[in-house]
């Protein structure tokens, strides 16, 4: 039994800055949209403290969160 994987979800990596600054927030949920992005990581996001989760949209179904609002780096 031969099987293929094709995969047409295109995945994308941004280390960001500043999403709690509403016009950062709403350009990069513009350029997802834009470049049609099916999966997103994203890094260093520092979200202020219960502010992680309001990053959602309608066009993108799901969404999971990690974040440490008390250290801005664990390196």
């Amino acid at each position: 039994m031969q099987t293929r994987c094709r995969t047409d979800s295109p995945v994308i990596s941004y280390n960001v800055h500043g999403l709690n600054i509403r016009e950062t927030y709403s350009r990069l949920l513009q350029d997802l949209k834009h470049y049609k992005m099916s999966i997103v990581f994203l890094q260093e996001t520092h979200f202020q403290e219960g502010r992680a989760s309001a990053l959602k949209d309608r066009n993108f179904q799901f969404g999971y969160f990690s974040n440490n609002p008390d250290r801005r780096t664990l390196g």
